[in-house]
């Protein structure tokens, strides 16, 4: 079980997104978006980035994007970084498999989030290469 909600703590905006656990036991919160910008993925390289801190602890976000065909995963790429009370950047490239007939996901995750744990997303960016 986890709670998103908006923070007034942000990277370069107003806002950015908090995920929290909001369940008992040490758990995998956060979300997954499908940008409907990006259905049907053009042929080239797609470059997933944002900015995330911790608000508590040190969680391990995980970055994923993958390429999808209906519920088949085409391919897929990921990055993981420990998150401190800083912001920091990660970003990845993906280059698209089957051009013109998948879409792209693109999950952001911390597994293992502790109970009352919580980290903030901002500025995520989708820029084709």
């Amino acid at each position: 079980l986890f709670r998103s909600s908006h923070s007034a703590t942000a990277h370069a905006a107003r806002q950015s997104l908090r995920i929290a656990n909001a369940g008992l036991r040490p758990a995998l919160a956060g979300f997954t978006v499908y940008p409907a910008a990006l259905s049907p993925v053009l042929a080239g390289t797609e470059q997933i980035g944002l900015w995330a801190r911790a608000v508590t602890g040190s969680p391990v976000l995980t970055l994923q994007v993958r390429e999808l065909s209906g519920k088949a995963v085409l391919g897929s790429r990921q990055l993981t970084m420990r998150l401190g009370a800083q912001f920091r950047f990660g970003h990845l490239a993906y280059k698209v498999r089957r051009p013109g007939t998948t879409r792209l996901s693109i999950t952001v995750s911390a597994a293992g989030l502790a109970h009352g744990g919580s980290f903030l997303v901002d500025d995520i960016t989708v820029v084709r290469g």
